[in-house]
């Protein structure tokens, strides 16, 4: 795993941060991507602040809207949720490539969703499922699978509100 990911792997509560291990380890052992190409976690934890400035992107300030998500309403907000990039052979950032005419956004979609059904085994929640938005590169450990997304997040805020510790028992 390169640095990058490392570090943001270790901005995730215990739990989290064996669940990417987990899915970067099996990500390397699959198929899944053409020779060359790899796999960075380029997101962990963001302040509430760092999640207020993207949740205004596209709304308050200018580019397109990348989360619905409020500060206090991520999982990233709680350590729990991370975000995957994929790059091609030549270090390309593939999200960038539908702009320069290199690949389409179908394309794009095809890898990060190929990587899904790893994640999805080792029981993380897949951002590409949601309705609300399509959010393919995300993942997150969902800390009460009895529980709502809704409820999940009113308990994790309520946990950092009171500075009592994120963490599975």
């Amino acid at each position: 795993m390169d640095h990058r990911t490392l570090d943001h792997i270790a901005t995730l509560i215990s739990a989290a941060q064996d669940k990417a291990r987990a899915f970067m380890s099996a990500i390397a052992q699959s198929n899944r991507l053409p020779s060359g190409w790899y796999v960075s976690i380029i997101s962990g934890l963001r302040t509430y602040a760092e999640q207020e400035i993207l949740y205004q992107q596209g709304r308050t300030t200018p580019g397109p809207i990348v989360t619905n998500a409020p500060a206090g309403y991520s999982n990233h907000n709680f350590g729990t949720a991370f975000d995957l990039g994929i790059f091609n052979a030549d270090g390309q950032y593939i999200d960038d490539l539908p702009d320069r005419g290199i690949m389409t956004q179908a394309q794009v979609s095809f890898y990060y969703r190929s990587l899904a059904p790893i994640g999805k085994a080792l029981g993380l929640t897949w951002g590409g499922d949601w309705e609300s938005i399509d959010d393919e590169p995300h993942y997150e450990l969902n800390l009460w699978p009895g529980l709502s997304e809704t409820e999940c997040l009113a308990k994790l805020r309520d946990l950092h509100d009171h500075g009592e510790p994120i963490e599975l028992k």
